[in-house]
């Protein structure tokens, strides 16, 4: 399995096992515009992330957009790691 896809399983799982989500979402669902990711939760995310990516996500560089769906979330982390 390639870094990407490998990437992209852990950010759903991270996201199924930490958000409440009643409904499939894809890689392009905007989390916040369909009100599945709100403030408490995006800091939930954020801490997951760093737990299982071992990064540093610090809040004065913090862009609500890298968090907005999965290939959003995916493409920051490529960047980071």
């Amino acid at each position: 399995m390639n870094k990407k896809k490998s990437l992209e399983k852990k950010i759903s799982k991270i996201i199924e096992n930490n958000l409440i989500i009643k409904k499939k979402i894809t890689e392009k669902t905007d989390l916040i515009t369909n009100g599945l990711l709100d403030s408490v939760n995006i800091f939930l995310l954020i801490s997951e992330l760093e737990k299982n990516f071992k990064i540093k996500i610090p809040i004065k560089n913090f862009d609500i957009n890298n968090f907005r769906s999965k290939k959003k979330i995916l493409n920051f982390l490529l960047k980071k790691i």
